[in-house]
Order: C-alpha cells, then structure tokens, then sequence
C-alpha cells in the first residue's frame, strides 16, 4: 500500500506542473494537460518548464528561482519514486515490514542472476510520500500565485454593459 500511495501523489505532482506549464504559456488547462503529457520524462518535464519560464512575461526573476527550486526537488524525487515505481518489489515471508527491491544489472556470465536485491522500509516509502506531497503543496501554491499575477493582467471591462458586449450609451424609452 506504501508504493501505490507514493505513486499516487506523484500523479498530483504532475497534474500541477500542467497547470504550471498553461499559466506560463497562456494556454487553457485541457490544452495545456494535453501538451504537457507528451513530455514524458523528468529531464523533458524540467527542461520545457524552464525555457517556457524564461520566455513568459507571467514569469519574474523570482519565480524563475522559485520554479528552479521545485523542479530540482521533483527531479529528485523522481529517482526515488522511479526506483520504487519501475523495479521489481518483493518480501521475505513474516517480514512484512521490510521490503527488497530488485534493481537490474549487467551480468558478465551467462546464466548469472541479473538483478540485484536491497532492503527498503516501509517508513522510507512513507517518507518519500510524505515528502511528495510537501512538493505537491508547493507547486499548487506557485500554481496559485502565477493564476493571480495572469487574472492581475487581464483588462477589465469599463462598464457591465462592455462586459456583456453591448454598447454603453445609455437608451430612452423612445429609441429604437
């Protein structure tokens, strides 16, 4: 249950670096999802964010360190979620408590086992969770304030009636 729940929040972890990526380039969320989701690895995810982040106006000097900062952390932890995430898991029977993983490697002899084993805890899993979902929490607040400076930017209408797309002046009774 520990890895399902540290693979599941770094879903999250992904879906906000969406919402990032749309709040520096404009796009909408589906839009910005759709595009974001074709760059598939960390070192892809990093590098796009980045050059997207230098270019936007919705990006200051402090944001760009801010943003750096979290993409160093999620690259992080990616390896440590990858490590948990794409190798094989097991346990030796009444040591629940204590899982190996097995982690691939290049044999020199044929028919050598081509993996090797090393002991996880489970409270090091719970760890790596709980260290994702802090990420989490700071990419939904960097998310946030990139949405205000965006809302900040747009031009408000002068009157209700612009908003709605009518004109301004004002109508008698009489005029049609």
């Amino acid at each position: 249950m520990a890895v399902g729940r540290a693979v599941s929040h770094w879903a999250h972890a992904e879906v906000h670096l969406a919402n990032v990526f749309g709040n520096l380039t404009g796009m909408d969320h589906t839009m910005a999802a759709t595009v974001f989701r074709m760059f598939r690895s960390v070192p892809n995810q990093k590098e796009v964010l980045l050059s997207v982040a230098k270019v936007s106006t919705r990006c200051d000097e402090s944001d760009l360190a801010t943003l750096s900062a979290i993409l160093i952390e999620y690259s992080s932890l990616a390896v440590k979620r990858n490590d948990i995430a794409h190798n094989p898991l097991g346990w030796q029977q009444g040591e629940e408590q204590k899982i190996y993983r097995m982690k691939r490697e290049k044999v020199s002899k044929p028919g050598m086992f081509p993996y090797s084993r090393d002991m996880i805890e489970v409270e090091d899993i719970e760890a790596l969770t709980s260290d994702i979902k802090a990420l989490v929490t700071r990419i939904g607040q960097f998310d946030r304030d990139l949405f205000e400076k965006r809302i900040k930017e747009m031009p408000l209408p002068s009157s209700l009636p612009e908003l709605f797309g009518e004109s301004p002046q004002p109508r008698g009774l009489l005029d049609t």
